[in-house]
């Protein structure tokens, strides 16, 4: 059976979209508003199957790639399998809006073979970009 991932970046649970934001940068808490915690939990539990009562492991990390690594663990710990489905909820793409990430993307890194993009994986040529 596929196993799934829910990656979820937490900008899509604000009143806005943010674009050209640096990881230095804060939003404006006046214009950009976090959802209740109601509607919050309501979102995860209702469209995304997850409930507090039965709770499933996971990791909160800071920035995108992070995520990858986390998954690379997962597979050599045999607690996830190749090919897995992974759904990814944000408020906005990551491969171009706010930035020019998807030029390295699809330029340099999907050319390399599955098995291989993560240790190509240039963070700081994509900060670039």
């Amino acid at each position: 059976m596929l196993q799934r991932i829910l990656d979820v970046d937490m900008d899509f649970f604000l009143s806005d979209i943010a674009h050209w934001v640096t990881d230095n940068q804060r939003l404006d808490d006046e214009y950009f508003k976090a959802w209740r915690e109601l509607e919050f939990r309501r979102f995860l539990e209702q469209n995304c199957g997850l409930s507090r009562h039965n709770p499933i492991p996971g990791r909160v990390v800071v920035h995108h790639d992070e995520a990858f690594h986390f998954w690379k663990e997962l597979i050599q710990r045999c607690q996830l399998q190749v090919p897995f489905e992974l759904t990814h909820i944000d408020a906005h793409s990551d491969t171009g809006l706010g930035d020019a990430n998807y030029v390295y993307i699809m330029k340099d890194l999907l050319h390399y073979p599955i098995n291989e993009r993560l240790s190509n994986l240039n963070i700081k040529k994509s900060e670039l970009c």
